[in-house]
């Protein structure tokens, strides 16, 4: 097999690849935004939905703390919430709706409790309007520093599906062995490398691509 074929056989492999991964992720962020939406029914039911994302994740958190006896008092309060809050055909055009949805159950996912029975969920989360302004205003600094926190392991965090995707098509574009390059500049594989690798990455591939220019 002489260079050209070679060559060419890697171009259909990275063609695939990407395609592979278009497919992969397409379909987890559509399961993920049906669950998402599902979960801030839950929020939307209880009138939170503009309520500050910090005070929301401070608030959330408490949730970890409860004992198997507040659940239990939850579980019922929130079966009693949602069954008498009447069921809704949701129009999809109501984009914004589902996004103002989607940032609150975010919140249940980064901490980790989206898959707790949504009943006990809906109960607890019920009880966010009889908090004080001063709690909230508590809520809010504590969330603050969640954030914060969050941030700083998410730079720790292995790239996305659509970030992996984004770098195949850079070094297709720029025509150079992604497999080979992260090997031999930065000791790893696609499927290694952490959110704050990325940029330095795409940028070293740019050179290379500047370099054969």
């Amino acid at each position: 097999m002489g260079k050209l074929d070679l060559l060419n056989a890697k171009i259909r492999k990275k063609k695939l690849e990407i395609k592979r991964l278009q497919r992969s992720s397409t379909e987890k962020r559509k399961t993920r935004k049906i669950k998402l939406i599902k979960l801030g029914t839950l929020f939307n039911v209880a009138d939170l939905l503009d309520e500050p994302q910090e005070t929301m994740i401070a608030f959330l958190e408490q949730y970890k703390k409860l004992s198997i006896k507040e659940k239990e008092e939850y579980n019922l309060k929130g079966q009693e919430i949602l069954f008498n809050t009447p069921k809704e055909s949701y129009d999809p055009n109501k984009k914004k709706m589902f996004y103002r949805m989607i940032r609150k159950s975010a919140l249940l996912e980064k901490l980790k409790i989206h898959l707790e029975n949504p009943n006990i969920l809906m109960g607890y989360i019920s009880i966010y309007k009889t908090l004080t302004e001063k709690q909230k205003e508590d809520y809010f600094i504590e969330g603050k520093k969640l954030f914060r926190n969050s941030y700083k392991k998410l730079e720790k965090e292995i790239i996305s599906d659509t970030e992996k995707l984004e770098l195949l098509k850079l070094s297709f574009e720029v025509k150079i062995d992604l497999t080979n390059f992260l090997k031999i500049n930065f000791k790893t594989d696609i499927h290694n490398i952490t959110k704050d690798k990325i940029s330095e990455i795409k940028e070293k591939i740019l050179c290379n691509k500047i370099k054969k220019y």
